[in-house]
């Protein structure tokens, strides 16, 4: 068996456990199937990808409401710098996402603010313009490519590399590669993305907090018999789910 396939083989049954264990975890039916990120429109949906950036996400939902109905592209370009601060303030680092919010909606208005026009390029190409604006990186970009956009781009986060380092994978440092692996590995499909990483998002809030809560976890106490662990993708011994090997 080589080493695709298993990849293959773990990956799927991570996603197949977690997927059983919490069942249904979509709030809303985006254009492309049921979807875990928790706002409707597009421009929210990108707001919250710059405002969740260093914070949990009470804290953006804070921010979010605190502009009542004024959640628009227009008004955050119009909005004074001091103006935007105070109403995003519950997030942190305000300063730095006043900027970053009026730069990625000075970028969206380049699309005439039409959704429609962006969907007509690739994903390579808006993600590159992505990363050209300052304060958005690959993680930021990524998260707008796949709940805004709907373009196949895994997102990967701390909470993605805690949970499959702990369950015996070794990650790749370089963001770029790590996600290749996953996308080499796992079906293209944006329902899957989507609902994967919304996956790991619960699981690393409930059970493999920073300090790990396994009493319960649907991926501990994982047989050998249930994925493949034979080849140097994996480690022998790893925490906490150290019960792969017995």
């Amino acid at each position: 068996m080589n080493t695709e396939l298993n990849n293959k083989e773990v990956l799927n049954a991570i996603f197949n456990k977690l997927k059983g264990y919490y069942g249904d975890i979509s709030r809303r039916l985006a254009f492309y199937g049921p979807s875990w990120w928790p706002a409707d429109e597009v421009v929210e949906i990108m707001v919250g990808a710059i405002l969740t950036q260093n914070t949990n996400w009470q804290n953006v939902e804070k921010a979010l409401a605190n502009f009542n109905n004024n959640l628009t592209s227009h008004f955050i370009l119009e909005a004074s710098h001091e103006e935007l601060i105070a109403i995003i303030r519950p997030s942190g680092f305000y300063n730095q996402k006043a900027d970053r919010l009026k730069a990625l909606m000075q970028w969206f208005s380049t699309y005439n603010f039409d959704v429609a026009l962006l969907a007509e390029k690739q994903k390579d190409e808006i993600r590159n313009e992505l990363l050209a604006i300052k304060g958005i990186g690959k993680e930021t970009a990524d998260s707008i490519l796949v709940y805004a956009l709907g373009k196949k781009s895994f997102i990967i986060d701390a909470y993605t590399r805690r949970i499959f380092s702990r369950v015996g994978i070794v990650v790749p440092k370089e963001y770029d590669e790590f996600q290749e692996l996953l996308e080499k590995t796992l079906p293209r499909e944006i329902a899957i993305y989507d609902h994967y990483h919304g996956l790991i998002v619960e699981h690393a809030k409930r059970f493999c907090t920073k300090k790990p809560m396994c009493e319960g976890c649907p991926l501990n106490n994982q047989k050998a018999t249930d994925i493949s662990l034979k080849n140097n993708t994996f480690v022998e011994n790893y925490y906490p789910c150290g019960n792969f090997s017995q």
